[in-house]
């Protein structure tokens, strides 16, 4: 019996053994095992700091880099000086309304006007439209002077009026300038009376009045 007690108790031994190694060797296994190998590690980025840019800082400009503005400006160019035949150079004023004789009548013939209203220094005249006898004929459009005894009025004014028995319609073909006198006759046939009154300075004016026939 005693025999049988020993080899029980070198069996369970053995097992014992056994089982101590295999527990041993699976620890050796489990734990020899690395961090980095189960779970790999990222390589860590660099933090890259902005660096101030290199170099000297810029200066702002002063007063005296910066271009003035041109203070003097660019002269507009001057108009051209009126030549002496564009002015007006009036005449000496005669001591009374001077005789005004109309040019440029067919044949080359003239005629004198008939003095209407007028106003010479302290002393003048009131009257109607004159309209008196037929004095000469023009040409339809025909170009028209006034000649007044030499001297040259300020400025003048000139109208038309149809004459229809004896008396003048309505005024109408103004004109008006300065210096010399010039108008054209109507463009229609027909009686018609001129009107031309003139300048000469202050208080003194003279009207005249002309009939004409105007022909084709």
């Amino acid at each position: 019996m005693r025999g049988v007690h020993v080899v029980r108790r070198f069996a369970l031994t053995s097992q014992l053994g056994a089982a101590l190694a295999a527990l041993v060797l699976v620890a050796g296994c489990t734990g020899g095992a690395s961090p980095s190998a189960a779970s790999p590690v990222s390589p860590a980025v660099p933090t890259v700091s902005a660096a101030p840019a290199s170099g000297p800082p810029t200066a702002a400009p002063t007063p005296s880099d910066v271009a003035p503005p041109d203070a003097t400006p660019t002269p507009a160019p001057a108009s051209p000086a009126p030549s002496p035949a564009d002015v007006a150079t009036p005449g000496p004023i005669p001591a009374k309304p001077p005789l005004a004789t109309l040019r440029g009548l067919s044949g080359s013939a003239s005629a004198r006007g008939q003095l209407g209203s007028y106003t010479w220094g302290r002393g003048g005249s009131d009257a109607p439209w004159i309209v008196g006898k037929v004095l000469g004929s023009a040409a339809v459009g025909a170009a028209l002077d006034l000649s007044l005894e030499g001297t040259v009025p300020i400025r003048w004014t000139a109208a038309w009026a149809a004459v229809s028995g004896g008396m003048a319609g309505s005024p109408s073909l103004g004109a008006s300038g300065s210096g010399q006198a010039e108008v054209a006759a109507p463009a229609k046939a027909g009686d018609w009376s001129l009107r031309v009154t003139a300048t000469f300075g202050p208080g003194h004016n003279a009207t005249y009045f002309w009939r004409l026939s105007v022909t084709n």
